[in-house]
């Protein structure tokens, strides 16, 4: 590709022999009047992955469109994340993980025109189907299009957009310490609200994938895996509030608390000062919780 890209699409695959093909070629056919770039990197997957990826590589009439990284070994999905990311040369990216796909050949035409004419967006994403053990559900079953503000994002950890639905402006990076955090969605969703605001496309434009494979379905039936996560969620909450300037700190707090909250109803409230010892949280952080959940028992 001579020209710069319009759009970078990210993608990061990891062990995702049976969808890569897949979710590649719903970005290869993508039909719109501007170039495009396909960043793919590999987590030195332990299968099929990598051949699966040469083989259309050999054969896709846009496979130059795909900048391919294969890493010699497994650095970590924050970590690849992250190398993706400084990849992308577009104006614009777009994220597809190796076991979803896109199902709208104009996906990037309509995303890319309406921030192109929304200079107070950074950031839009739409809806998409979930697939799971064969049944296909839509992932948001009453949003209405529009505006998302930055407190509904912040006070549910930032994960509010499914990943292959986003598309933003590539004027931002993520700090370091994002790299510890197991939830690269919500760290680009906290960076991109210091840039501009979200917006709902009720338009269903790719498929999100459930599989015991997946990062959150492991999470989900494995409690010291839960204890991990939240762990990470809270360290990332407390550092983007120090960092946050056009974002209310407060969010972050209410948010910090909704995560205490969480923790002390699978593993105990008497937990909570062995939680912060391993944390970045405040001492203030745990008081505040603790007050409100007094208050709210003797309402």
């Amino acid at each position: 590709m001579k020209t710069k890209p319009l759009v970078s699409v990210v993608m990061i695959t990891y062990g995702h022999e049976h969808f890569i093909r897949e979710a590649m070629e719903g970005v290869l056919m993508q039909k719109c009047n501007f170039d495009v770039e396909l960043i793919l990197s590999n987590d030195c997957s332990p299968d099929r992955t990598n051949k699966i990826i040469e083989e259309l590589l050999e054969n896709h009439p846009n496979a130059s469109w795909v900048k391919y990284f294969n890493h010699a070994t497994n650095v970590g999905m924050m970590h690849n994340f992250h190398f993706a990311l400084q990849q992308a040369k577009g104006t614009y990216i777009a994220l597809c993980d190796g076991d979803d796909y896109w199902t709208d050949a104009a996906k990037l035409e309509k995303q890319v025109q309406f921030l192109s004419n929304n200079d107070s967006m950074a950031a839009c994403f739409h809806n998409v189907s979930v697939i799971s053990n064969e049944k296909s559900t839509l992932y948001f079953q009453d949003k209405q299009e529009g505006a998302v503000t930055a407190e509904e994002i912040v006070l549910n950890g930032g994960g509010v957009y499914p990943t292959a639905s986003l598309l933003f402006r590539n004027e931002i990076s993520l700090p370091d310490f994002t790299l510890q955090s197991k939830a690269g969605d919500s760290a680009l969703a906290f960076s991109l609200l210091e840039k501009g605001h979200f917006y709902f496309m009720n338009d269903t434009m790719a498929a999100y994938r459930k599989h015991a494979g997946g990062v959150f379905s492991s999470i989900k039936n494995d409690q010291s895996k839960r204890l991990e996560d939240i762990k990470s969620n809270l360290n990332l909450l407390v550092n983007y509030r120090k960092i946050a300037v056009n974002t209310p700190k407060e969010y972050f707090t209410q948010a910090i608390s909704k995560q205490l909250d969480q923790f002390s109803n699978h593993f105990g409230t008497s937990k909570l000062w062995e939680l912060k010892r391993t944390t970045a949280l405040t001492t203030k952080d745990i008081v505040l919780f603790l007050t409100k959940k007094i208050k709210d028992k003797f309402k």
